[in-house]
C-alpha cells in the first residue's frame, strides 16, 4: 500500500508540475502581450495620434460655434435694421450706427475692421452691390469677414433685408477684389 501511495504522489507532482508549467507559459503569453500592448500605446502617444484627433475634434467644434456666432449677429443686424427703418425711414449704412437697437451688442456693432473683431470676424456694410448700389431706402447687405483669412475663418458672409445668410470662400480676397463670376454665393441654412 505505501508504493501505491508513493505512486499516487508521484504521478499528483508530475501532473502539478505539467500544469505548472502550463501557467508559466501563459504568463509569459500574458506578459509579452501587456508589454507589447503598452509599447503600441507609447507609440501613439508620443507620436501625438490623440492630441492630434482631439485638435481636430476642438477645431471642428470650434469652427461651429464661430459659424453660429457670427450668423447670429449678422441676424441681430438685420433685426435691428428693420428697426432703424421703421424710427429713421431708411435703412443704417454701417454697423455701428445699429449699436443697442434690438440685439446688437457694442461689442459686435464695434467690429469693423481686423483690429477690432468679434469671434474672428468684422462687419462693414456693403456700400456696392452687383452694378448698382445699394439704395438705403430700399435694401441693405452686411458682410461679416475674417479679421485673418485661414486663421479666424475662411468664409465670408452676407445678409441682406431678406435676413437670408449666404456664404463664400473668397480665398483671403475682400469682397471688392473677388470676382463676382467665380462660383456663387451658398446658402446657409
Amino acid at each position: 500500500m505505501a508504493e501505491e501511495i508513493k505512486k499516487d504522489i508521484i504521478s499528483d507532482a508530475a501532473s502539478t508540475e505539467h500544469t505548472l508549467r502550463g501557467c508559466l507559459a501563459c504568463l509569459v503569453v500574458l506578459v509579452v502581450f501587456v508589454l507589447i500592448a503598452t509599447g503600441i500605446v507609447i507609440a501613439i502617444i508620443r507620436l501625438g495620434v490623440f492630441t492630434k484627433l482631439k485638435s481636430a475634434v476642438t477645431s471642428v467644434v470650434h469652427e461651429k460655434e464661430q459659424e453660429n456666432a457670427i450668423l447670429q449677429a449678422l441676424r441681430d443686424f438685420a433685426s435691428a435694421q428693420t428697426i432703424h427703418k421703421a424710427k429713421y425711414g431708411v435703412y443704417a449704412a454701417h454697423p455701428e450706427i445699429l449699436n443697442g437697437m434690438g440685439k446688437v451688442t457694442p461689442k459686435i456693432a464695434t467690429a469693423v475692421d481686423p483690429a477690432r473683431q468679434y469671434n474672428g470676424y468684422y462687419f462693414i456694410g456693403l456700400e456696392k452691390q452687383g452694378p448698382g448700389t445699394v439704395n438705403p431706402k430700399t435694401g441693405f447687405a452686411f458682410v461679416a469677414i475674417p479679421a485673418e483669412y485661414g486663421q479666424t475663418g475662411r468664409f465670408t458672409y452676407l445678409i441682406g433685408p431678406k435676413n437670408t445668410v449666404f456664404r463664400k470662400d473668397l480665398g483671403g480676397k475682400t469682397i471688392e477684389e473677388a470676382p463676382a463670376s467665380v462660383g456663387s454665393w451658398e446658402e446657409v441654412r
